[in-house]
């Protein structure tokens, strides 16, 4: 156990100036949740280090990514392995399998042994799958109960029907029956975007089926008909135009987007098109700078990592260290990650004529024990413009209306 006592009072001074536009209540929050965290589970199973080209030295640890997030759920193959096994289908053997393969920080052969192993659970159990084809290569997907279907419908309801409540008690929106929405990103399922139409709204998705998805993907359609839903799912890319007219839509929605759309200035001039007079765009998303915020694939093996690194030494870790995940982590990197600071994605929403009504930022835990001197330091140099506000929170939900 760690505790970085020599720069506790320096960050919270350092926090209380950079948190933005946060009320009085907020800071207090803040500070309660600093004085929450307690200790610090410091890794310890120290493999080996990475040598930045400045000459640096980036600690490796066994025992440090999978506690933060499981990276190898991301890939398909083993997720639906890991559930076959959950429900009972597979063996004592194939667990054992899959836990050698998921290793102690990264994967330990190749995918293509995993989807041997998964052959004869596909052929054992058809009635359990529906077809999806990526790459040309079947990974299928596992069915939904209705029971499941229904759980994750109501839960995310519930969900919406208490920001609609918050939107509308600070005079930012109030929802009628029939309104319509927009949720961006639906592959895992549409469960938001049922949930929104069972709130009355008239609901809609738009996705652009990334990570090698060739048609619409199964799993929205399938719960549709156990609902009777009647939500439109389109393949649509935000940073284009997609294929809604101007001012189509009294709510837009997303959750876990924005950290991976590239081109956030096109983005947000085409959902300002979309958006109706009166109409109210929310998002939340994971910031790139956070102890977690290179995600699955993006998250190295000490804290902070990713973001002590500049690109090119990024990729050289990833290929250096994680064999077995190279190119799909490379391409993540490169493709799939934004690193904008908080202030210019706030700048985005203002030079697309969006007004920010409400933005609330949430700090991480372990949050700030973690985070030590030489990692603020280095992270600052090699990102130019963050601040601790962005090193430290790792949600941000924001409510913007056209100007």
């Amino acid at each position: 156990m760690k505790l970085i006592k020599s720069i506790k009072s320096s960050l919270k001074r350092r926090i209380k100036q950079v948190v933005c536009g946060a009320s009085k209540a907020e800071d207090q929050r803040i500070f309660a949740d600093y004085h929450a965290l307690g200790s610090y589970e410091e890794p310890r199973a120290r493999e080996t280090a990475f040598i930045t080209t400045d000459g640096r030295e980036i600690p490796v640890y066994s025992d440090y990514r999978y506690r933060i997030k499981p990276g190898w759920k991301y890939f398909r193959e083993m997720a639906l392995l890991d559930q076959l096994c959950a429900r009972g289908f597979g063996s004592e053997q194939d667990r054992q399998f899959l836990n050698a393969v998921a290793g102690s920080r990264t994967l330990t052969a190749e995918l293509s042994t995993v989807r041997s192993r998964l052959n004869h659970l596909l052929i054992k159990y058809p009635e359990l799958f529906i077809k999806q084809e990526i790459d040309n290569i079947q990974v299928p997907v596992l069915k939904p109960s209705a029971a499941e279907i229904e759980s994750r419908v109501s839960s995310l309801a519930q969900y919406h029907r208490n920001i609609l409540a918050d939107l509308q008690a600070r005079g930012i929106y109030s929802h009628s029956p029939g309104d319509r929405m927009l949720e961006i990103g639906f592959i895992s399922g549409g469960y938001s975007i049922f949930a929104f139409e069972r709130l009355g709204f008239k609901a809609f998705g738009v996705d652009n089926y990334y990570g090698g998805l060739t048609s619409q993907p199964p799993l929205p359609g399938y719960a549709s008909e156990i609902l009777g839903s009647r939500a439109g799912f389109h393949n649509g890319d935000i940073t284009r135009r997609t294929p809604f007219e101007d001012n189509s839509f009294n709510l837009i929605f997303s959750a876990s987007v924005l950290e991976h759309v590239q081109n956030l200035p096109a983005a947000f001039a085409e959902l300002r098109r979309l958006l109706a007079p009166g109409g109210v765009m929310v998002h939340s998303y994971h910031p790139f700078y956070c102890e977690n915020g290179g995600h699955a694939l993006g998250i190295l093996d000490s804290p902070w990592a990713h973001v002590r690194l500049n690109r090119d030494d990024y990729l050289r870790y990833v290929g250096q260290f994680r064999p077995y995940e190279c190119p799909e982590a490379e391409h993540w990197i490169r493709d799939a990650l934004n690193p904008t600071p908080m202030n210019m994605m706030q700048k985005c929403l203002t030079d697309a004529g969006l007004d920010i009504r409400h933005w609330k930022a949430g700090m991480s835990k372990p949050g700030l024990l973690g985070l030590e001197q030489d990692i603020i330091k280095e992270a600052m140099e090699q990102h130019e413009g963050i601040t601790l506000h962005d090193l430290t929170c790792n949600n941000v939900f924001f409510a913007a209306t056209s100007i």
